[in-house]
């Protein structure tokens, strides 16, 4: 099928394969790390929330299966959780087949995911047709959902060869209007570190998930902002709970 015709059939098959609203966590610690436990504890206890969590063994999948991931991803699907997988793409320029192949590890390794974190995702006009294909890989291999991470504006091109784009990625909370890009909601999140309890509120919450359905807001910093959860993480729950409670 030709570039334009792939595209043509995922914006048509991703528009009915969303996740969310809900909390997105990259969860990039190993899982005997309390990390693991206390998302499990959260996911038990507020099932209209959802959680996608990015699992990543070795900034990928690693080379070789790690048995301690696939009973802990195991523990984290049995209370809802979405597992994803992180691969690099590092903005188009890793080959295809390499990616694939990272794909198709996780795949054959962790068959409990639900499909894959495309990190590094380009946002310049010229590599569409390359996420294209990696969804319409990540589909035939039975995980078909997908989440680019650009980390910022992008176009409605780039938009449609995935299910879910994070659209910001930085420090501090985003002004509302750097999430108003005029993409449904139901495919966008975002991320935010370095950002202090006091900063986040019910009343945020509300608004920033008016325009994304995935969130993730830590006080963890650079330079590694994720080997934590925030030490607000139940009230971020709590937060995110009340705002689809108020939707219902």
């Amino acid at each position: 099928m030709k570039p334009l015709g792939i595209l043509i059939c995922l914006s048509l098959l991703l528009a009915t394969s969303r996740a969310g609203p809900g909390l997105l966590i990259p969860l990039y610690t190993y899982p005997t790390e309390p990390t693991w436990e206390a998302l499990k504890s959260a996911a038990a206890s507020n099932p209209s929330v959802q959680f996608v969590a990015i699992v990543n063994p070795n900034s990928g999948p690693g080379s070789n299966l790690d048995s301690t991931y696939v009973t802990s991803i195991a523990s984290l699907t049995q209370v809802g959780v979405k597992c994803i997988g992180y691969v690099r793409t590092d903005y188009g320029a890793i080959p295809e087949d390499t990616v694939r192949g990272n794909m198709d590890k996780y795949t054959s390794w962790y068959p409990q995911i639900s499909g894959f974190f495309l990190d590094e995702m380009a946002h310049s006009e010229g590599k569409e047709s390359y996420y294209a294909s990696l969804t319409a890989h990540a589909i035939s291999t039975g995980k078909p959902f997908t989440m680019g991470n650009p980390g910022t504006s992008t176009t409605r091109k780039y938009f449609d060869t995935v299910n879910n784009t994070v659209i910001y990625e930085t420090t501090n909370l985003p002004q509302l209007s750097a999430l108003n890009l005029g993409f449904p909601s139901s495919g966008c999140s975002m991320i935010a570190y370095d950002v202090s309890a006091s900063q986040v509120t019910q009343s945020y919450v509300d608004s920033v998930l008016q325009y994304t359905s995935l969130i993730y807001i830590t006080d963890d910093k650079l330079d590694n902002p994720y080997d934590t959860l925030p030490t607000y993480f139940n009230q971020l729950v709590e937060y995110v709970r009340v705002a689809i409670a108020s939707k219902q």
